[in-house]
């Protein structure tokens, strides 16, 4: 089989290629140079917040509030408003989205419905607006899919650069960049330059199902380097349940075999000799075998995890004891309260919810789980809204998997959803954002007959068959 880009590639070149193209997506022909520059700036776009995380966010004029998810927004509508046409207006009996497309709608106009909620409330138009992102986010999706269905060698081409920045920028990282705290972010002082990579798991999910694992096999290691040396175990849970589905569905089946079975050699002979190293600052702890054990157990059992490294991990049950307490008063505000409209509706965006946690959460906006935050915010309305449009996102790309074997957006919605469950990451720009834009790449060759027969992702698939180049 073909290397995948060679496969795409050829599939870019192809006259029917161009015209089905055309067909499915009915836009204005723009310069080469234009089209180039629209798919930079997307690139730019996810590979600063997934990579750079919340000190990307932060780019553009603080005192204003306008930052780089509004910029990059407002450049989109601007210049490809009739990407949105062609996505919400669309009323082709052969729309390849129609699903996605009513979840998006629903989200939006409850995301309306929030704001106007929240203003009849009495809260503060700003505040509300700030956190309402929550909902607009979801309009990168469009642009996604209109980006995807140009380029179907886009999402290849993604990964493999954030493979090579995750390995690079990832690990020195790791090694001392997390140290420089006092160099920040101009205009945000308060905002370390240096962000936290959040794109080792995804890194290693994207080698894996789209073939590239072996070609790329260093940075394949330095991402799992970062994925284990920044310590967040919700990521660890995300990567580890994206592999196990990988495995399941046939992809790379030996290859992680041979992975697996190294990687316990390499494990157990870090652990024999007991090498180790600080972890990031921030994180506390330390990157070794022990270490992560230690980190996993710790808020069941602190003490044991304490006598595995001699290091005191009291402070990560701590983290979890309080999270734990603020999502119950959560449940029991949304639950046991007397008015029907806040069980329904929420409290309202802009409500102090940080008032019902412990310790520590004063001025916290999230509850740091995205069920309680859309819980708290938005009532078991918001909650069966939000896990629609999620769910609308898992089926359209189980479509995709069926049609072309390409099984990353699948992995790529586990890991994030596991971030959002034990982070915050679908209510901030730096998760949202890129998520709603990969997504929507993900999910364009469902809209293209010629991508569909032809994009073979260089994998072992059961559906193998489905996406053999055509004679």
């Amino acid at each position: 089989m073909h290397a995948v880009t060679d496969q795409i590639m050829s599939i870019r070149s192809s006259p029917a290629y161009a015209a089905d193209r055309n067909a499915a997506l009915p836009l204005s022909r723009q310069s080469r140079a234009f089209r180039f520059s629209t798919r930079g700036w997307v690139e730019f776009v996810i590979l600063g917040y997934l990579v750079l995380t919340r000190s990307f966010a932060y780019i553009g004029f603080a005192p204003a509030n306008i930052f780089i998810s509004e910029i990059a927004l407002g450049c989109l509508i601007l210049f490809r408003s009739r990407a949105l046409d062609w996505f919400f207006v669309n009323r082709s009996r052969d729309f390849a989205f129609k699903e996605l497309r009513w979840g998006a709608t629903i989200y939006l106009l409850h995301g309306g419905f929030a704001i106007s909620w929240a203003i009849w409330l009495g809260y503060d138009l700003i505040d509300i607006l700030r956190m309402a992102g929550f909902h607009y986010y979801v309009v990168y999706l469009p642009f996604g899919l209109w980006l995807g269905m140009q380029y179907p060698d886009l999402l290849v081409s993604l990964v493999k650069k954030l493979a090579w920045i995750t390995a690079i920028y990832g690990t020195l990282y790791v090694l001392f960049l997390n140290r420089m705290s006092w160099i920040t972010v101009p205009g945000a002082p308060w905002i370390q330059l240096f962000g936290q990579p959040g794109s080792g798991g995804i890194v290693m999910l994207g080698l894996l199902s789209l073939g590239l694992a072996q070609k790329m096999w260093p940075h394949l290691l330095a991402a799992t380097f970062v994925f284990f040396g920044i310590q967040m175990r919700a990521e660890w849970l995300g990567g580890i349940a994206g592999c196990a589905i990988l495995f399941a569905l046939g992809v790379q089946r030996r290859l992680m075999i041979i992975a697996l079975i190294a990687g316990t050699l390499l494990l157990a002979t870090a652990y024999a000799f007991d090498l180790k190293m600080d972890g990031p600052q921030g994180r506390d702890g330390e990157i070794s075998v022990r270490g992560i054990v230690a980190r996993v157990i710790a808020p069941i059992d602190p003490d044991a995890a304490s006598d595995m490294t001699g290091s005191d991990f009291s402070t990560f049950k701590g983290t979890v004891d309080w999270r734990t307490y603020w999502w119950d008063q959560i449940w029991k505000q949304i639950n046991d309260n007397d008015s029907d409209a806040a069980y329904f509706l929420g409290m309202g965006y802009a409500y102090p919810i940080s008032d019902l946690g412990a310790y520590g959460t004063g001025g916290i906006r999230t509850p740091h789980n995205i069920f309680f935050y859309a819980l708290g915010y938005h009532g078991w309305v918001g909650v069966v809204v939000f896990w629609l449009m999620q769910g609308l996102i898992l089926y359209t790309l189980w479509r995709v998997y069926r049609q072309t074997g390409q099984a990353f957006g699948i992995v790529f919605v586990v890991i994030c959803t596991s971030m959002g469950l034990f982070g915050n990451f679908f209510e901030t720009p730096y998760g949202a954002i890129p998520y709603y834009l990969v997504v929507g790449i993900c999910a364009a060759p469902l809209a293209n007959r010629w991508v569909q027969s032809h994009y073979v992702p260089g994998v072992a698939t059961p559906h193998r068959d489905l996406v053999q180049k055509k004679e």
